[in-house]
């Protein structure tokens, strides 16, 4: 199994190094003094779900590599000294469940990059000197059951929002102050609704995700036997809980699979032949010899027996 290498620099000015498998779904790196840490390698690790970084004494932290990271489903970061945090790296996590900020020394957060995250249902703000927040992006979460902010932080929102009840915003609407127009205009709320579908249909739509390297929603009613939109909301809901890794395409309507694409990297003849590309598992037009070069015509990457 590959391994990555982590570098980091502790309070005490030491640099360290942590060894990671490339296949980890979770990367704990808590209560380690960390004051910095680089977390380029993460561009190499498919299968993320859970990134802690808690109990440190990091000040900054950059949240790009994690632009890659579509599995990702939990961003634990609390009691560090954190000032300020960009969370538009968030933007492509759509899968992202629990996001935990609290107990640092936020002043600001811009929320825009959470809007459309339909699987978000719980943020953490608690114990930081935010003197308020637009939480009108929250109102596209569908699912959002916690929104946990200290009690002298202001909230505000879009007049538009103020009728919805939906879930955690619901609970907290005394609190928010109503305004016209938000500094940061975000896409309209979605209204999600999750689709009320028997076990069978489930697992069937599941199977198809795992064994597919991609497939439209309109195609993928053809096995879920439901409407077009209560697909596509389903496929969310089964990446949202975690029963299957990849990312959604909103271009093209697509889902392509990371399960599906693990499997196809294993498919191998004696160890010497592959019949699927290495990359997005698409099937190839003939089987690779060892050492023979192939470029998929799917994903355009060189595949190599």
């Amino acid at each position: 199994m590959a391994t990555m290498t982590f570098t980091y620099r502790n309070k005490k000015g030491r640099e360290k190094r942590i060894r990671v498998g490339s296949s980890s779904t979770n990367l704990d790196f808590s209560s380690k003094n960390i004051v910095h840490i680089d977390l380029s390698p993460i561009l190499q690790f498919t299968r993320l779900r859970k990134l802690k970084l808690y109990s440190n004494e990091l000040q900054t932290l950059d949240l790009t590599p994690l632009g890659t990271c579509h599995t990702l489903r939990e961003l634990v970061l609390h009691r560090n000294h954190l000032q300020e945090i960009d969370l538009s790296p968030l933007e492509k996590c759509p899968g992202l469940v629990r996001l935990d900020l609290s107990s640092n020394r936020l002043t600001q957060l811009n929320l825009a990059p959470l809007a459309n995250h339909i699987a978000l249902s719980k943020i953490v703000l608690t114990n930081n000197p935010l003197p308020e927040i637009d939480v009108t992006p929250l109102y596209s979460c569908g699912v959002l059951r916690d929104l946990e902010v200290s009690s002298r932080t202001r909230l505000k929102a879009e007049r538009r929002y103020a009728g919805h009840k939906r879930g955690a915003l619901g609970r907290l609407a005394k609190k928010i102050t109503w305004i016209e127009k938000s500094e940061a205009p975000v896409a309209a709320a979605p209204q999600f609704t999750a689709p009320v579908v028997n076990g069978g249909v489930r697992m069937r739509v599941l199977g198809v995700l795992r064994s597919v390297p991609r497939i439209n929603m309109a195609n993928l009613t053809k096995y879920s036997e439901i409407s077009e939109g209560d697909t596509r909301e389903l496929v969310f809901d089964l990446v949202g809980a975690g029963e299957v890794s990849g990312r959604f395409n909103p271009s093209t309507d697509e889902f392509v699979s990371a399960d599906a694409a693990e499997v196809a990297r294993k498919l191998k003849s004696n160890g010497t032949h592959i019949a699927r590309c290495q990359h997005c598992g698409t099937p190839l037009q003939r089987l690779l010899a060892s050492g023979e070069e192939f470029l998929c015509p799917s994903c355009g990457t060189l595949n190599i027996g």
